[in-house]
């Protein structure tokens, strides 16, 4: 084969497989769908994390304070405690801020054999989550309100959770 006809003919393979005569678009389809379905997989904590569409019917709200428990459910019930809020960076009420924040709250979960934790956020992710596909739990709130200058003591903190049926 000549450098000419040789050339034409890699040219004529490479454009078979990459596919030139697409247009410039669709060529780069295959990689968008690559990409997505990877960031899908990597964000898809259903089982885990509560979203919207999980929440179900409330069975409760519930307001704890630190070291408080409550129980949901009957025969192998439910127990979640508020332990202590791990950082608190909500924006102060007195103050104009460009991002709201976040608080982290941890929380021990018991339920028959399961003890285990969790941090549940106000902002951030995870606000929820769900125990065994039978109890999804989402805090719905922290207080008191930060004031710029004014410390909040681990002991005046309220969380509100929710816990409803997935």
């Amino acid at each position: 084969m000549s450098r000419i006809s040789e050339y034409s003919f890699h040219r004529r393979r490479n454009r078979a497989l990459v596919g030139s005569s697409a247009p410039i678009w669709l060529r780069g389809l295959p990689f968008v769908l690559l990409c997505g379905g990877l960031l899908s997989l990597a964000a898809c904590n259903a089982q885990l994390e509560l979203g919207p569409e999980q929440a179900g019917r409330a069975e409760a709200r519930v307001s704890l304070a630190p070291g408080q428990s409550a129980e949901f459910g009957t025969g192998t019930v439910l127990r979640v405690t508020f332990r202590y809020i791990e950082a608190d960076s909500r924006c102060p009420i007195d103050v104009q801020c460009v991002t709201a924040g976040d608080a982290a709250a941890l929380f021990r979960l018991e339920r028959g054999a399961f003890v285990g934790g969790t941090t549940l956020h106000t902002n951030e992710a995870p606000r929820g989550i769900v125990i065994d596909d039978n109890y999804a739990i989402r805090l719905v709130d922290v207080s008191p309100q930060p004031r710029s200058g004014v410390p909040i003591r681990a002991s005046d903190y309220r969380v509100v959770i929710e816990v409803s049926r997935p």
